[in-house]
């Protein structure tokens, strides 16, 4: 999971590089990643099956699930190998970055959980790996973003300059305190 002040950074070297800001959610993520151990589940109910002994029948599970606690381990682990299959290299500052250069220019994804931001100039490489991103994973491609870990983002692209604001968070507080 990337670091906030890592996204912060990288908005900030978008807007003083004219880069864009491209936005990725991966639907189901944790679906996405298969599970190295043998994990049984009883099944909820109303799908509960029991064999000729009366013995309840468990679930083996083949795909990791929300709630597990491997599950965001695996989910990283998948994501983390594709990536670098694809050619990005995983930062070893912040893990939740991982950077791709291509004839001398910078993309970079930083990744938070099953939200992404890739970054780096328009053009064929961002179309491509969001094609191939894809094709992989079921992927949810939001454009330019606009919002992001709930920060609303703001780009004036005239005088290089991106604002993040939480005004939505700190309403959501005030009303949760009754403030």
């Amino acid at each position: 999971t990337v670091r906030v002040i890592s996204i912060r950074t990288l908005l900030a070297l978008a807007a003083y590089n004219d880069w864009e800001v491209e936005q990725l959610d991966v639907v189901t993520a944790f679906l996405e990643a298969d599970i190295e151990e043998e994990i049984y589940m009883r099944q909820p109910e109303g799908f509960r099956h029991f064999d000729i002994n009366g013995e309840e029948r468990v679930c083996l599970l083949k795909k990791s699930l929300y709630g597990l606690k491997q599950a965001p381990r695996n989910w990283n682990k998948t994501i983390t190998a594709w990536l670098e299959e694809y050619g990005f290299t995983q930062s070893k500052v912040d893990p939740g970055i991982y950077v791709f250069i291509k004839e001398g220019e910078l993309y970079v994804l930083a990744l938070y959980v099953d939200d992404s931001i890739i970054v780096g100039l328009a053009g064929s490489f961002v179309v491509g790996f969001k094609s191939a991103f894809r094709e992989r994973f079921n992927v949810q491609d939001f454009g330019l973003v606009s919002w992001l870990l709930g920060m609303t983002v703001e780009r004036d692209r005239g005088s290089r300059t991106i604002r993040i604001g939480q005004q939505q968070y700190v309403l959501a507080m005030l009303e949760r305190f009754n403030m």
